[in-house]
């Protein structure tokens, strides 16, 4: 949005405004791009991105490792696997932004989404607030 309001294009769009639009707009402009940058939300982005497609990948190598656990090399591409899972893991824990409240938040909404329980599941409770799992009775 900072990039299409400090273009030519945002300028053509506004030069028969009244005088204080400019200023207005170009106020709007640098604290969106300060918040950008004091935020680090590029590095965010980029470390998001590079999760999202770790994970991905290691979720097909592990779908290919099931559908091919008898071969001869199952065993070091599962070794593989986990190296890589830690890999991924590590830049999660030091890298990935960590709000408990809104991961709750979104984790509720894909259990509705995908209907499934959310209440009164020690399991669950545990996954939400980083404790270790308990023994459902």
């Amino acid at each position: 949005m900072s990039f299409f309001l400090s273009s030519g294009a945002a300028a053509t769009l506004i030069g028969k405004s009244p005088t204080w639009v400019p200023v207005v707009l170009a106020t709007f402009t640098a604290i969106i791009t300060a918040y950008a940058m004091a935020g680090n939300l590029d590095g965010r982005i980029a470390t998001m991105a590079k999760l999202h497609s770790s994970w991905n990948r290691l979720a097909g190598d592990y779908d290919r490792l099931w559908n091919h656990a008898y071969d001869d090399d199952s065993e070091e591409t599962l070794e593989d696997i986990i190296a890589r899972e830690t890999d991924a893991s590590e830049l999660a824990v030091t890298n990935a932004p960590n709000n408990k409240k809104l991961l709750e938040q979104w984790q509720q909404h894909v259990f509705e989404s995908h209907q499934l329980p959310t209440n009164n599941s020690a399991a669950l409770h545990s996954l939400r607030v980083g404790d270790q799992p308990k023994q459902i009775s």
